[in-house]
């Protein structure tokens, strides 16, 4: 199938839209669209482009992966061989060859069989003056494995010198209309920030607070010791204490209860929206608090 792209308003091409990469991630892809509707109707004085649904087949199959293949398309940048390219290398290419003409490439994403609190994802720390200005309640700096190997589109752009960041916008399977409205006034306050829209902004732009960027990955995640069906005693956003429990896990077999508790102080930035659970799988995550018991900060 071919991959879809649309483009709008007229100038130098400065920003450019990517969503649907992993298929489940369903609040990227609807974002996506209502930004297209926005985009139409707003007056522009540059250039925007959106991919609003990249992985197409894992979409329709409800997989993350491509399942033409069974890669993941968003590990699948940055390899140039010039023969036998799989299906997700040739789309990701695809992609790149259009979106890497842009000065801003911004991915959107959200959770698979869970919700995100929505915040920003960056590899370099050059954009974080700009990226504050979607007003997002924090940034997240990720860091390359063990081999400084990077494969993302994310990845891509900082490795050809191109302003860009990963948007996690809230639920993948399951959709919930006020992440939508969330996200889309960060994207709107971001766009306005760069002085895209020529209308001008008629409420203050919100920013991050300074305090919230996170230079370094302080995410503690919590996996399923085993396979069962997940109950949250807290949800999204709440704040925790080391040892509070945050699920009890029901083991299919025995019917026992096992205690998921906080293994730092923090707050709950994902919580799984999908109560059966495999082994290993994640359950929830949870962000550092500054200060306090984290002896990781």
């Amino acid at each position: 199938m071919k991959i879809k792209y649309f483009q709008y308003g007229k100038g130098l091409k400065k920003i450019c839209f990517v969503a649907g990469i992993h298929g489940i991630e369903n609040t990227g892809i609807q974002i996506a669209f209502e930004l297209m509707k926005f985009l139409k109707n707003s007056n522009l004085n540059y250039k925007a482009g959106i991919f609003p649904l990249v992985n197409i087949e894992g979409t329709l199959k409800e997989k993350r992966e491509n399942p033409v293949d069974g890669k993941d398309i968003n590990n699948s940048f940055l390899n140039r061989k010039p023969v036998s390219f799989s299906d997700s290398e040739k789309i990701a290419q695809h992609v790149w060859d259009i979106a890497g003409e842009y000065e801003w490439i911004i991915d959107l994403h959200s959770a698979g069989c869970a919700r995100y609190l929505p915040h920003v994802i960056i590899y370099e720390d050059k954009v974080i003056e700009d990226i504050k200005h979607f007003g997002f309640p924090f940034i997240i700096k990720r860091k390359t494995d063990k081999s400084g190997k990077r494969n993302t589109l994310l990845a891509m752009a900082a490795q050809e010198g191109k302003k860009a960041c990963t948007l996690e916008l809230g639920g993948g399977q399951t959709v919930f209309m006020e992440d939508i409205s969330y996200g889309m006034e960060k994207i709107i306050n971001f766009l306005h920030y760069l002085n895209l829209l020529n209308e001008p902004k008629k409420e203050k732009l919100i920013k991050t607070d300074p305090e919230q960027t996170y230079l370094r990955d302080y995410r503690k995640i919590i996996k399923a010791p085993n396979q069962g069906v997940l109950f949250f005693r807290k949800k999204l956003g709440d704040e925790v204490k080391k040892s509070d429990t945050v699920a009890d896990l029901l083991h299919i077999t025995n019917l026992k209860l096992t205690k998921l508790n906080a293994p730092i102080s923090g707050k709950i930035i994902y919580v799984r929206t999908k109560n059966n659970i495999n082994s290993g799988e994640t359950a929830f995550m949870v962000l550092a608090k500054r200060g306090g018991d984290n002896k990781e900060r």
